[in-house]
């Protein structure tokens, strides 16, 4: 029993390998989503760094909880990260697309200026600003969409 917790201690600290050897699956695989996601979008803003180490320890510690479900033989529910309890806002996400794509514009604002006068031009820069603007269109096109019904 001991062996198994300290597999799951060692297996936890890649986002959702623990909850995979706890045979939550659709779990885990939402957490390595998570993780290598920011991660990606780390290369593309800095901004989103700051994540990470939230996901990396939310998810360590979830997994720990369900370790400890395990050995009080408590069934094991492989319920999604963002379940019913927890409605996804619209408004809130359409905010925090525009907020992030705000920050990204003017950290590559800056460095625009600073190369404004070469004459070449920098792809990785342009790639950012176009990143920066699908930000804050999704984020005002969720704000000004229409309200969906509920039922």
């Amino acid at each position: 029993m001991k062996s198994r917790k300290r597999l799951v201690y060692i297996l936890s600290i890649l986002p959702g390998l623990g909850h995979f050897y706890l045979g939550l699956m659709s779990r885990g695989l939402q957490f390595m989503l998570l993780f290598f996601g920011t991660i990606f979008l780390t290369n593309l803003i800095s901004s989103f760094g700051f994540f990470i180490p939230v996901i990396v320890f939310y998810s360590y510690f979830d997994a720990l909880q369900y370790h400890s479900k395990y050995r009080e033989d408590i069934e094991l529910i492989d319920e999604p990260i963002l379940n019913n309890h927890f409605k996804v806002n619209k408004f809130l996400i359409g905010w925090v697309l525009i907020g992030f794509g705000c920050l990204s514009l003017l950290e590559n604002a800056s460095d625009y200026i600073s190369r404004h006068y070469n004459l070449f031009i920098d792809y990785h820069l342009v790639q950012n600003l176009i990143f920066s603007f699908v930000f804050v269109v999704l984020g005002i096109k969720l704000l000004t969409g229409k309200p969906k019904k509920e039922v």
